[in-house]
C-alpha cells in the first residue's frame, strides 16, 4: 500500500508562517527520496526537480518506470527502461510534496534542524492534495523550498497511513535538460483504448 500512496502522491510542497511565501521550490534540484509507512516497508525514488519540468525514477517490482512531468510539452511521459517504450499522457499537475507546498495549507514553524547536511525549518503542517490525500506531521524545508523530510500520516478516504520521507544525495542547482528528454531510441506505446 505504501507504492500506492507514493504513486498517487507523484499525481511521486497559517498562523505562525502567514508572512513567508509558500509554493514549489525556488531552486532546482535533484534528490533520493526513502519512503517508510508504519509496517516498516521502505521504497526509493528518485527525482529531478525543475520549475518547468519534473522527473521521478522508480521500481514497481523488478519493473523500473520512470516519469517525466513536461510543462512546456503539456504532458506526462511515462518512460519503460527495460523495454525501451514510453506512453504519452495529458498534462497533470504533481504533488511531489503530498500539499505541504500549498498556499492553504496550514502550517507552525517549530524550529530548525540540519536534515541530510542541510539546514531546514521544521514545521508542522496539515496538508491536502487535489487528489484528496490527507497529510499531517511534521515536514523540514530548505530555505530553498527543497522537501527534506516528511513525518506524520497519511489519509486516503478512511485509510490512514503512518509515513516518514528523508532525502538524501541531495543536489540542489542547475540540471541537466537531458535527464527530463525521451530517449531518441525508445518507440512510443499507443493506446490500445482509442
Amino acid at each position: 500500500m505504501l507504492r500506492i500512496v507514493i504513486v498517487v502522491a507523484a499525481f511521486l510542497f497559517p498562523a505562525a508562517a502567514a508572512a513567508e511565501a509558500w509554493g514549489p521550490p525556488t531552486a532546482d534540484y535533484s534528490a533520493v527520496l526513502s519512503f517508510t509507512d508504519g509496517r516498516g516497508e521502505t521504497l526509493s525514488h528518485r527525482i529531478a526537480h525543475t520549475a518547468k519540468r519534473q522527473r521521478l525514477d522508480y521500481k514497481i517490482g523488478d519493473r523500473e518506470e520512470i516519469v517525466v512531468v513536461d510543462h512546456e510539452a503539456a504532458a506526462v511521459f511515462v518512460l519503460y527502461p527495460q523495454q525501451k517504450r514510453y506512453r504519452k499522457a495529458a498534462l497533470v499537475q504533481p504533488e511531489f510534496d503530498l500539499g505541504v507546498g500549498r498556499a492553504d495549507t496550514k502550517r507552525e514553524r517549530v524550529g530548525e534542524e540540519e536534515v541530510a547536511g542541510h539546514k531546514a525549518a521544521k514545521y508542522r503542517v496539515e496538508a491536502k492534495t487535489a487528489q484528496g490525500q490527507e497529510f499531517r506531521g511534521f515536514a523540514w524545508l530548505s530555505a530553498e523550498r527543497v522537501l527534506l523530510k516528511l513525518d506524520g500520516e497519511v489519509t486516503q478516504g478512511r485509510r490512514k497511513r503512518r509515513l516518514t520521507m528523508i532525502a538524501s544525495e541531495i543536489k540542489i542547482g542547475p540540471l541537466d535538460e537531458a535527464v527530463f528528454r525521451v530517449p531518441a531510441d525508445y518507440g512510443l506505446l499507443e493506446d490500445k483504448r482509442k
